[in-house]
């Protein structure tokens, strides 16, 4: 059976990982890519990260997880309460 390690990194995208083309020096990122398998193509369910990390432990979309959407969208409903 294989290892699977699961990277999961806020606030970035393909274009910043030096493994990928990007433009920041990743090296550790790089080593670990070269020893393994590199996927190019993914999908999220939220580009938020609690939702999309929710949605990844616990399978089910946001919402079903009873995370919101977007955090954003309950910033923007309490101050429209005050």
């Amino acid at each position: 059976m294989p290892n699977v390690i699961l990277l999961i990194d806020d606030n970035h995208s393909l274009d910043h990982v030096g493994c990928y083309g990007g433009h920041c020096a990743t090296p550790t990122w790089d080593a670990v890519a070269a020893a393994g398998v590199r996927f190019t193509q993914l999908r999220t369910v939220s580009p938020v990260c609690s939702p999309a990390r929710a949605a990844l432990q616990t399978g089910c979309y946001p919402a079903q997880a009873g995370i919101i959407e977007s955090w954003l969208q309950a910033r923007a409903r309490a101050a429209a309460d005050y």
